[in-house]
């Protein structure tokens, strides 16, 4: 897949692919792919489809930045990962994070959509540090 273009990617995976997540009553389709900043599916966010895709995925440590590279043939170095840990502080990863999206000009339109992902990622990470369970209303 060297030289297809995004928009043929997506033309291929718009309506079925494996990460797709639909839901009865709901129009709104989510998607589960990994690259994709908000899990919603379309084209701006899929990392399936753009050649540059950036999401930030939960660790053990804390949180990784995945960016997309451009070595589509080499599927060891598809993407560069970028370590946050949670004990650097979230306001030090967001710094972390707004460099390596805009001040390097990498999908500067998906840096609000990064940095509330991260936010939520390490909420839910100290949540889990501290021994707060969750538990889905209406189950027992």
């Amino acid at each position: 897949m060297a030289n297809v273009s995004d928009d043929l990617v997506w033309a291929c995976v718009n309506k079925h692919n494996s990460f797709l997540r639909k839901q009865r009553g709901n129009k709104t389709m989510l998607s589960a792919e990994p690259g994709n900043a908000r899990n919603v599916h379309s084209f701006k966010y899929s990392g399936l489809a753009n050649s540059k895709a950036i999401s930030v995925v939960p660790t053990e440590s804390g949180a990784v930045l995945l960016k997309k590279t451009k070595s589509k043939n080499k599927p060891a170095k598809l993407s560069t990962k970028i370590n946050l840990k949670n004990a650097r502080g979230p306001a030090r990863n967001n710094k972390t994070i707004e460099a390596a999206i805009s001040k390097s000009y990498y999908r500067r339109d998906l840096l609000k959509d990064t940095l509330a992902r991260h936010s939520a990622v390490a909420k839910a990470a100290s949540r889990k540090a501290n021994g707060v369970e969750f538990s889905v209303s209406g189950r027992k």
